[in-house]
């Protein structure tokens, strides 16, 4: 039969028809019917028919009788009962049905191939068909196949719809075709899936219709025939720009922490190195000054105020030369950063007087906090090291155990351990947190680490991980409980390695340890005594030491009652800064005339001292706390008439300023107007403070005439 008489004669008849070029086996023509149950012929036109529609044993057995018919040894074939794949139906899902074959050689160089379909399905598996079709076609998933050879054999609608193309665009294409550059990628995923591998998460680009190019993630594996044999692809794809967008983002975030870490950096060594000739100036004037004023009590030759000054100028005289060790350790910082060694003077230490002054120079040591100082012995009292930096090391050493153990004890313990001095600095408080302790390979220990306790990567594509390592960060650094600046653990660790030890730490909830170790290298040969076993507080040691302060504490208060005049020699014209008007007697009555009671919440003595000084001079009868939990606990320990107003400081260890203001402000709902003084004017803790409700917002220091305002606003003074 001619090609052109058989298309004819069932071009819309019962059974399915296709024409095969003799030499490709490719469909070069097909039916309306062989459409309707087999599928377009765009789907089959660019691939051998057989290998397209069939596989397995019946690929084998159709192939045979089609070779047969065109080779002439044989004018006609009927293979039986050929398992097909369909592609028909609007979604072009591949389906397999059942089809009895007859094969006969047409013109043009054709075979002719008639299909039956076997046992028509009845309207339930239909159903059960297109459900199931459905299911797979509008997926939320995109999804596709391809042969061996990378053709794709089909695409459900939402790739489709994700690549922009028309099934007629995408479908019997090669995949390299859309995706460009990714020729060895996409070899590399058949050399895995052909090794029996499943592929998950695999980032590929491909190219949609209009031109862009869009970031997928692709999963995949292999269908194999009955014999085992490669057969396609089962290949899911996702959509990988959201991916693609956070990771950038995480990568900027990290970027942005680094430089922002880099310019605290920058800034704080060249503001404090700016203010280091100016503190140096103010800390030698402040030494003169006090030396006069000490001379002049010893003598007998001041006043009371004189001697009120004393107090106050030896509290800022501390706290001068505080400013200047944190000027100089952001310098030495500076130069570790820089690689270059730092200069060591080694000189004769002696191991006892040394211990005992590590413990006399702490400042500021809480009544809860007990401190002593081990010498366990097992070797020469003397080494040679440089005592100046050993004694920065401890110090900052012991005041982080301080700071850390609000309740407990702290021991400097000196002795040797496998013939080297051994320094160790042990705690009872709280342990440190297990993210502090983390420590990567080629990584300072996160504990060491200035400002923060974060472990910062090389990079990440976690947005996620990266903004909450950048508000762990900024919360560190910005903590109101913290009056530091976080350097002095780093500093430590990089001043013992210059003194030619390591500087280690072990922790658990109520024992931390801080340790190193040191050559033990003295001189003076047998004339060197050995390092004692003894024990010692700090209250003992200060005592010892400060027999002269104790005197001219004395000397003090016998001065103080020298200058102290008697009530009925006072001038009737002296009158507090602060009088009572007789209108608010006449309205407000005896209430009027009693003293204002001011609560004046300050962790430095000097700050603290100078504002009770200054009130006490406006016939206010100020209390002081040391913390935002003690004025806590005072305001709910008092009756509500006790105080009048609350000086607030906002930067304070074991609580800050706020958390205290929100409790007495929204818990204990006390009506005792807040004043915020603080340091810090920046619009954000501005911000905070008016959200907790504190009545007025100061900076620090408060001038006696703003003070003087604040009294007569919010008390009955005038």
């Amino acid at each position: 039969m001619s090609r052109d008489a058989a298309f004819d004669y069932l071009s819309n008849g019962p059974m399915c028809l296709v024409a095969l070029d003799s030499s490709t086996g490719k469909p070069v023509q097909v039916n309306e019917t062989f459409e309707n149950y087999m599928g377009p012929l765009f789907k089959f036109q660019g691939y051998r028919f057989v290998s397209a529609a069939t596989e397995g044993p019946d690929q084998e057995k159709l192939a045979n009788a089609i070779e047969m018919v065109v080779e002439g040894r044989s004018n006609k074939a009927t293979v039986r009962n050929v398992e097909m794949v369909t592609l028909s139906g609007d979604a072009g899902m591949p389906i397999r049905r059942f089809f009895d074959w007859t094969i006969g050689k047409g013109t043009d160089h054709c075979v002719l191939l008639f299909g039956e379909q076997v046992n028509e399905q009845d309207t339930e598996q239909r159903e059960k068909d297109l459900e199931l079709v459905d299911f797979f076609q509008n997926a939320p998933i995109a999804l596709h196949w391809l042969s061996g050879d990378g053709i794709v054999i089909w695409a459900n609608q939402t790739e489709l719809d994700v690549l922009g193309y028309t099934a007629e665009e995408y479908i019997g294409q090669p995949i390299m075709k859309f995706c460009p550059d990714e020729e060895q990628l996409v070899l590399e995923i058949f050399k895995q899936l052909g090794s029996g591998n499943t592929i998950r998460d695999v980032p590929v680009r491909f190219r949609t219709k209009d031109g862009r190019i869009v970031d997928l993630l692709i999963d995949s594996n292999v269908k194999y025939d009955k014999e085992g044999k490669f057969s396609h692809t089962r290949c899911f794809i996702r959509d990988d720009t959201g991916r693609k967008v956070r990771d950038a983002r995480a990568k900027l975030l990290l970027e942005e922490t680094k430089r922002s870490l880099k310019m605290l950096d920058n800034f704080m060594s060249r503001s404090l190195h700016h203010m280091r000739t100016p503190l140096h100036v103010l800390q030698n004037t402040c030494d003169v000054v006090l030396t006069n004023v000490q001379l002049r009590v010893a003598q007998g030759l001041a006043t009371p105020d004189d001697l009120d000054s004393l107090v106050l100028l030896q509290d800022a005289t501390d706290h001068i030369a505080e400013a200047v060790q944190m000027v100089q350790d952001i310098t030495d910082l500076s130069i570790f950063d820089q690689g270059r060694e730092y200069d060591v003077k080694p000189e004769q230490v002696d191991l006892v007087s040394f211990g005992k002054s590590c413990l006399t120079s702490l400042k500021h040591v809480p009544s809860t906090v007990h401190i002593s100082l081990e010498f366990s012995g097992g070797g020469p009292a003397t080494i040679i090291s440089e005592g100046s930096i050993l004694h920065r090391i401890l110090r900052r050493l012991l005041e982080n155990a301080i700071v850390s153990t609000e309740e407990g004890s702290v021991t400097l313990i000196i002795g040797y351990s496998a013939g080297r001095c051994t320094f160790s600095v042990v705690d009872t408080g709280p342990g440190v947190s297990p993210d502090e302790t983390e420590h990567r390979e080629g990584t300072l220990p996160l504990i060491f680490q200035r400002y923060h306790q974060q472990f910062i990567p090389e990079e990440t594509t976690d947005f996620d991980k990266a903004s909450d390592l950048r508000k762990k960060i900024e919360d560190g650094i910005s903590s109101h409980r913290k009056n530091g600046l976080g350097i002095g653990l780093s500093l430590s660790y990089h001043l013992v390695l210059s003194l030619g030890g390591d500087l280690r730490y072990s922790s658990a909830p109520g024992m931390t340890k801080f340790w190193f170790s040191l050559p033990a290298s003295p001189s003076g040969g047998s004339l060197v005594s050995d390092l004692p076993c003894a024990k010692y507080t700090r209250e003992i040691l200060v005592l010892d030491e400060g027999m002269s302060s104790i005197n001219l504490a004395e000397d003090t208060v016998a001065a103080k009652r020298k200058f102290q005049p008697m009530e009925e020699e006072k001038s009737m014209d002296e009158e507090p800064e602060i009088v009572v008007q007789k209108q608010k007697i006449a309205s407000q009555g005896l209430k009027a005339m009693e003293t204002p009671g001011v609560l004046v919440v300050e962790d430095t003595d000097a700050c603290a001292k100078l504002l009770m000084m200054m009130l006490t001079k406006m016939n206010c009868s100020p209390t002081r706390a040391s913390n935002g939990q003690e004025a806590v606990d005072i305001i709910r320990n008092s009756n509500a008439s006790m105080f009048n107003l609350i000086l607030m400081d906002l930067r304070m260890p074991v609580m800050d300023g706020l958390e205290a203001t929100r409790i007495i402000k929204h818990e204990l709902m006390s009506k005792i107007p807040v004043i915020a003084l603080t340091g810090d004017g920046g619009e954000e803790i501005r911000g905070i403070v008016d959200e907790i409700g504190f009545e007025e917002f100061h900076n620090k220091p408060m001038k006696r005439a703003a003070l003087k305002e604040v009294v007569e606003k919010y008390t009955l003074l005038s």
